[in-house]
């Protein structure tokens, strides 16, 4: 999908999970009940693993926007 120039001011939260951890979400999302689908609440937790407290990170762009273009 590209940009026709309106999306500048969009911002949609994200966050990659594993393929592990995607299947759990999955299959409770097919099997879960009504009323169990009707009280889900997603918590994302950023965990500080690194005893140094650094947090490793990628960072994801797509090459067809000018500003990032520059970037590159």
């Amino acid at each position: 999908m590209t940009d026709d120039g309106s999306g500048a001011g969009l911002r949609i939260p994200s966050m990659l999970v594993s393929k592990e951890d995607g299947d759990k979400l999955i299959d409770f999302m097919e099997t879960a009940s009504k009323k169990e689908l009707e009280s889900v609440l997603l918590l994302a937790n950023f965990d500080m693993t690194r005893q140094d407290n650094r947090v490793e990170y990628d960072l994801w762009y797509t090459s067809t926007n000018e500003i990032m273009l520059d970037f590159i």
